[in-house]
Parts: C-alpha cells; structure tokens; sequence
C-alpha cells in the first residue's frame, strides 16, 4: 500500500476509497492515525505525507476513533454516523 501511495496510484485507491466511503468495513484496526502533514525538511517526511493523503485522511473521513491503546499502538475506528468529513479536509 506504501508503494502505491509514494506512486499516487489512483486506481488502486479507487476501491479503497469506495469501501470507506460505504462503510463495508463494521470495524477498522489500526495504527493510530493522525492528519500531519511534514513535508520534505522532515526525514521521511514525503513517505508520511503519501500516507497521510493516500490513507489516513480517507479512513478520517469516513471513520472515527472510539478507542486508542497507545501501550499496543493500535486505534479502534468505527464508521462515522452518518459520514461527516472534516471541514479542514478534502475527501475522496
């Protein structure tokens, strides 16, 4: 996935996106996920920004955190009712 996001693959987001925007998934386990942006002055600074555009931000929109374990590094995220993006974002 971090190979087809540093490519800006569109197509193989399309789906992706389709499935978080129809909330197919009831429950997403994840890595706790943020909308930071860092730019290339940053080490790996454009690998995070390709995953921020190309993952996080989409899962963000359409899905919601109800639970953080930062012992484990994993974010509970439910879909949102209904989907409401945030106004600071655009989503796919």
């Amino acid at each position: 996935m971090m190979d087809e996001a540093m490519a800006e693959n569109d197509e193989y987001f399309a789906d992706f996106f389709r499935d978080l925007r129809n909330h197919r998934f009831s429950m997403i386990l994840s890595e706790p996920l943020q909308i930071r942006f860092q730019g290339d002055t940053y080490e790996f600074g454009n690998e995070n920004d390709a995953w921020v555009k190309w993952v996080s931000v989409p899962v963000l929109c359409y899905y919601e955190p109800v639970e953080t374990l930062p012992v484990f590094g994993t974010q509970i995220l439910v879909p949102k009712d209904p989907a409401s993006p945030r106004e600071d974002i655009s989503c796919p």
